[in-house]
């Protein structure tokens, strides 16, 4: 389940190619600065604030005017772009000299003249992220920071742009970690940017003294963890509500060992090993504990996610997606089947290892949703996973997908392993992922297959799949 916290977490996305339009190359330079070192007129309400700078080089550009857009104005408050994007400045460069040039910024984007049809553009500006506003973090962190262009864009982007270079400046007693490879070079991280995946790039900030650090290992997979330590809260309307970094707490490593045992089993199915840095924190939308996986690369990532979810099966959730990373493309009909149902029954089921607390858990996920949805959907009628649930005010009818995805498709998939016999299931289960990681192909085709060609019968399986 996808899920969020007060965090800095920054995403580039990019629009789809717009015919006869030239791709537009760009740079994309960040540069991460802490409070003390910051314009002292810039409006701050985090430790840290961003400096960015964006470059364009346009080549046979054919119209007179461009717009540099936000494909994600704010979701709350668009008029306060002013505040989210500080001190903008628009520069057309020639022979090493910045000219500055008269610009429009509006909600949708900056718009201005284009000098010539072979020109480069540069925007620098100060951002600040709005979740620190909106978010239902009850206190403003300096422990971890997050910004993200689905939440809003922190970026501004044209048709057909290709960034051939991404680069953070990044202070020495923060630790960084992105969803790209990366490299270091003279105190510059340099991302990889040949295969940007398509929630675009995503990185933390983390302040370390807000964590005790430990690894752990499970099976032949390693976990990094920065497991958040206890806070005391202070109120004070001149520095605002911060976060004192806590002293003397130790945590017991034991509890994070024991609850990463289940990952022995992920580790059989998909024939996998990673390694993972975990951090977590006060991580929540309305009211709602989250977290989120990010794959770095095929063996590897990292996630974020609420203190909280080391409690239940949510925090297994996440990194079981670290796992299960090769999916059907969005467009298939079965992309959440693979990508939501498996993992969240997956997580489930380990989670509980009792059996009869098991039973419950998913008997209480169908009840759950039989009384509360009345339109009734399948899985593979998912366009859009929209997980907050929403009640229409007319009909008090439950909408979104939270119910299909999280209720009742992993309660299905679970009745039809209990009904061909759980041990068969995951047997069959491993073989249809040993299948999967060794043509990268994901299919409910390939599924069905793997499992009426060992011993499941065709009503075993229109059971299974009626209603799914």
């Amino acid at each position: 389940m996808k899920k969020t916290i007060f965090i800095l977490l920054i995403s580039v996305g990019f629009l789809s190619c717009v015919k006869n339009q030239p791709v537009v190359n760009a740079s994309l330079i960040v540069d991460v600065i802490s409070e003390n070192q910051a314009d002292t007129s810039l409006f701050m309400l985090t430790p840290n604030i961003f400096k960015i700078n964006q470059i364009f080089y346009l080549r046979n550009y054919l119209q007179d005017t461009i717009l540099f857009s936000l494909e994600i104005p704010s979701p709350n408050a668009s008029w306060l772009n002013v505040i989210f994007f500080q001190k903008i400045k628009v520069f057309s460069i020639a022979k090493q000299k910045k000219d500055s040039i008269y610009f429009e910024f509006s909600e949708k984007g900056i718009k201005c003249a284009v000098p010539s049809k072979n020109c480069t553009l540069e925007i620098e500006y100060y951002y600040m992220p709005d979740y620190v506003m909106f978010g239902d973090s009850g206190t403003l962190s300096a422990s971890v920071m997050r910004v993200a262009a689905s939440w809003q864009s922190w970026y501004f982007t044209v048709p057909n742009v290709k960034f051939k270079d991404i680069q953070f400046t990044v202070p020495d007693n923060k630790k960084f970690f992105v969803s790209l490879p990366q490299k270091i070079k003279n105190n510059k991280i340099y991302l990889d940017c040949s295969n940007i995946p398509q929630y675009g790039v995503t990185f933390l900030v983390v302040n370390p003294s807000y964590y005790q650090n430990f690894n752990i290992g499970i099976g032949k997979s390693n976990f990094n963890i920065f497991a958040f330590k206890d806070i005391n809260i202070t109120n004070d309307s001149t520095f605002f509500e911060r976060l004192y970094v806590p002293k003397d707490t130790v945590l017991n490593t034991e509890n994070y060992a024991k609850y990463l045992l289940p990952l022995e089993n992920i580790e059989k199915i998909f024939s996998k090993n990673i390694r993972a840095d975990i951090i977590d924190g006060n991580i929540s939308i309305q009211n709602a504990k989250m977290g989120q996986a990010f794959p770095v690369e095929k063996n590897n990532g990292f996630l974020f996610m609420d203190t909280a979810c080391w409690r239940d099966a949510i925090g297994l959730h996440e990194i079981i997606h670290l796992y299960n990373n090769i999916m059907p493309e969005k467009r298939d009909s079965a992309h959440y089947f693979f990508n939501e149902v498996m993992t969240e029954f997956l997580s489930t089921y380990f989670y509980y290892s009792i059996p009869e607390k098991r039973d419950s858990v998913f008997l209480a996920k169908i009840t759950d949703y039989n009384k509360n949805y009345t339109a009734k959907v399948t899985i593979f009628e998912i366009k859009k996973n929209e997980i907050l649930m929403k009640i229409d005010s007319k009909s008090r009818q439950l909408l979104g997908s939270y119910g299909p995805v999280y209720q009742k498709t992993p309660y299905k998939l679970y009745m039809f392993a209990k009904d061909i016999g759980e041990e068969k299931f995951f047997n069959l289960l491993t073989l249809f992922y040993k299948n999967v990681k060794k043509k990268n192909v994901c299919t409910f085709f390939d599924f069905e297959k793997t499992m009426k060609q060992n011993g499941v019968s065709d009503q075993q399986w229109n059971d299974f799949i009626k209603d799914l």
